[in-house]
């Protein structure tokens, strides 16, 4: 989907990454061309390749995890960033993609709290020590602190998908001024998970975005049939702010 940079000013980006130029994924690209509602919109496009999902962004910044350096190969690095920063008018941050995730998206492994707070997913039992550490220092040394939210495997996740489930990632919620929608996971084929209540988990999550978001309202979904094809809240939304303020 086109980026929004401000008011009616958008950045198209080619959607064509690695994973989606496989001929069973076809049917599944987005046309940006053949969607009437953005005809109104001042787009501009680029060559370069680039996933909305793979585009975190606050006011003056953006998160993008490295598969943007194998999708445009033929880029130098400093340049391809260059380019990208003057087309979004934003720093942009790289970060390390998840060794695990087919996408390479950044959103569901960061997200803006605010202009020097991002919300990463807990430590606690994450695998890959390693791409951790990678992933937490770049972000501090762009001197964000950083906010641990609860995730959890899907114990679930669907046998014939290679793309893996989001099912637990309360970080893939969607934000829409002042309104949170919020995944939660506990349902009736997912009640427990490590031995731990599914609820319970929910409910800890809840709990914290309540505490942190007071001047927003969060409202809760239970997605999971389409959080085990691979996407969650901000996954299958397009967000932007009203175009005429």
């Amino acid at each position: 989907m086109p980026i929004q940079v401000a008011g009616n000013d958008f950045v198209q980006f080619q959607y064509n990454s690695s994973y989606i130029r496989e001929k069973k994924y076809f049917d599944e690209k987005t046309i940006p061309q053949d969607v009437a509602e953005w005809q109104s919109f001042n787009i501009r496009s680029t060559d370069i390749i680039l996933d909305g999902g793979n585009v975190v962004r606050s006011k003056d910044k953006v998160i993008i995890s490295d598969r943007v350096y194998n999708d445009n190969y033929t880029w130098s690095r400093p340049l391809l960033i260059r380019e990208i920063e003057k087309l979004l008018q934003s720093e942009v941050i790289i970060i390390p993609a998840y060794p695990k995730d087919m996408t390479g998206h950044a959103d569901g492994l960061v997200r803006f709290y605010d202009e020097k707070t991002v919300l990463i997913n807990s430590s606690d039992s994450e695998p890959e020590k390693m791409w951790y550490t990678k992933f937490v220092q770049r972000l501090k040394e762009k001197s964000l602190d950083c906010i641990e939210v609860p995730i959890f495997d899907d114990p679930n996740p669907l046998k014939d998908k290679d793309i893996g489930s989001a099912v637990g990632i309360y970080l893939n919620f969607l934000e829409i001024g002042n309104l949170i929608i919020l995944p939660v996971f506990a349902s009736k084929d997912l009640q427990t998970v490590d031995g731990l209540s599914v609820e319970d988990i929910d409910k800890n999550v809840i709990k914290q975005f309540k505490n942190r978001y007071r001047n927003h309202i969060v409202e809760l979904v239970e997605i999971n049939r389409i959080g085990r094809q691979g996407g969650l809240m901000n996954c299958i939304t397009w967000n932007i702010k009203g175009t005429n303020s």
